[in-house]
């Protein structure tokens, strides 16, 4: 087997609590309503909004993108790519650049995710006001 694939099924035996958790918690929210759209006799591409605007509903879309991209990530970056580094000498140059850049982008957080958050706020609350003045027969 390769270098990741027995990193991967270490961490599954040591964890797999953790690989379960992120399944029902991560997964599930996007996984359900994709099982729901695919009742629809409509075309594919709105069945993929429905997919994505009903996870956001369920978890909510901030939650649901930390969700989603942090675990994996985390694992990715604790876990694989030492094994990456050590087990393909060339992956060393190619990951340090990628890697160097999310590490300065990820420095930032402590301003980006505020301005984000109350920008998500904002689209939220513009996005449910529509929805409620069409509910309530217009203003």
């Amino acid at each position: 087997m390769s270098p990741l694939a027995d990193t991967l099924g270490t961490l599954y035996e040591r964890m797999p609590e953790a690989f379960w958790a992120w399944a029902v918690f991560g997964l599930a929210p996007v996984l359900v309503p994709a099982l729901v759209s695919l009742s629809f006799k409509e075309r594919p591409s709105s069945r993929l909004a429905f997919t994505l605007s009903g996870a956001a509903r369920l978890v909510g879309g901030p939650a649901l993108a930390l969700v989603l991209i942090g675990p994996p990530w985390f694992v990715f970056e604790m876990f694989l790519v030492p094994v990456l580094m050590d087990a393909c000498p060339l992956s060393r140059s190619l990951l340090e650049g990628p890697l160097a850049w999310l590490h300065g982008l990820a420095g930032l957080g402590y301003v980006a995710l505020p301005l984000l958050w109350l920008a998500w706020l904002l689209i939220g609350s513009l996005r449910h006001r529509r929805t409620w003045c069409d509910r309530q027969g217009g203003a």
